[in-house]
């Protein structure tokens, strides 16, 4: 069930354990399951191995299929060298995945 699957990566990703998360953020989007969501789901786990780069596309690709949480985490190269808001991740990671709630 894809939606377990989905709700696994979840649970990787809130215990620190990122790349498993990925693989399941894939399989979701792969079968075209809450896609925006679990776009935005794989760049909060590739922020947690590094993957700055990679995590802002998956955020930018979140955001373009109209979730809003993403579009704020991506920041202009003005505001911030890295691209990404620092602060706005960690909120919205503890947020979402501790309720559970859909992205989009």
């Amino acid at each position: 069930n894809i939606e377990l699957i989905l709700l696994r990566g979840k649970i990787y990703l809130k215990t620190d354990q990122p790349r498993q998360a990925i693989v399941d953020f894939d399989k979701a989007i792969n079968q075209n399951y809450c896609t925006a969501e679990s776009y935005l789901l794989k760049g909060l786990a590739l922020l947690q191995i590094g993957e700055r780069q990679e995590a802002c596309k998956c955020f930018s690709i979140s955001g373009s299929l109209g979730n809003i949480d993403a579009q704020g985490l991506i920041s202009t190269p003005a505001e911030n060298n890295n691209h990404i808001h620092s602060s706005s991740i960690k909120e919205l990671t503890s947020k979402k995945i501790d309720n559970n709630q859909k992205f989009v």
